[in-house]
């Protein structure tokens, strides 16, 4: 009798665990609620743009730097880095339909994002933190609504929490090709990103060395789109200040796709 009742506690269900199953069950439930309202989607126009630029590298039979569906008849510089639309040209080549494609990448990227953020305030901080840092960040109505439209900034920002993370547990190679994964899709913000990071190497000796490998190899690989990028920004430069671009002829983002 005494054995057994030494052996009950622990059949019951640690507090940690029922944090666990909150954050589980709050996930799915805002997945299943944008499965329902899948036809709302997308929020914006602006995942037709990358839509425009999934079927401009497959006119031009691989990425290119230069826009001429958007800026016809003389094109424009292509700002954007290319991995957003690959990975959108996947499901086009699989036989997916572009609006199909539109409403699919735009509605998963939010569930995307808060299960990144469950699962890295988890790997760092626990349970209870990964259910309160959930629950606060679905409960931002702005962000869902920013991240389903703004899909290059929000998928940076997964590459980039992902990459904090294996930094903290050393893989830096690992963190590195997220680093990169996060330059090849925005602009600008995974840049402004990487100031924390060395602001964290600054002050934490134990996370330096990863920090500054996972950085440089992470230029390195970002280096070819970097060499593309540059010229182009001077073209573009050049463009605007020309003038050329008000001359320029600019098809509508939200054109049917039918």
């Amino acid at each position: 009798m005494c054995s057994r009742e030494r052996r009950m506690p622990s059949s019951r269900v640690r507090p940690g665990n029922s944090y666990v199953v909150a954050t589980i069950v709050l996930i799915v439930a805002i997945m299943l609620l944008t499965i329902v309202r899948i036809s709302h989607y997308p929020l914006f126009i602006d995942p037709y743009y990358h839509l425009s630029i999934m079927r401009l590298f497959d006119a031009a039979g691989g990425i290119t730097s230069w826009d001429t569906l958007q800026f016809a008849p003389w094109g424009r510089p292509l700002l954007y880095p290319p991995l957003l639309p690959v990975l959108l040209s996947i499901p086009f080549a699989l036989g997916i339909s572009p609006l199909s494609i539109a409403q699919g990448s735009s509605a998963c990227v939010y569930p995307l994002t808060l299960i990144v953020v469950a699962y890295v305030t988890y790997s760092f901080y626990g349970a209870r933190s990964a259910l309160i840092a959930t629950l606060f960040t679905a409960s931002l109505w702005m962000f869902m609504y920013k991240s389903s439209y703004l899909m290059p900034s929000s998928l940076a920002y997964v590459f980039i929490l992902l990459a904090y993370l294996c930094i903290h547990r050393g893989r830096w190679i690992a963190a590195a090709l997220l680093l990169s994964g996060a330059f090849y899709t925005h602009l600008s913000l995974p840049h402004i990103c990487v100031v924390p990071l060395l602001a964290w190497a600054a002050i934490d000796s134990t996370a330096r060395r990863s920090i500054v490998r996972s950085l440089a190899l992470a230029y390195v690989l970002f280096l070819p789109w970097g060499f593309t990028s540059l010229p182009t920004w001077t073209s573009f430069i050049l463009f605007r200040s020309s003038g050329m671009e008000h001359s320029t002829s600019s098809l509508h983002c939200s054109r049917s796709w039918d």
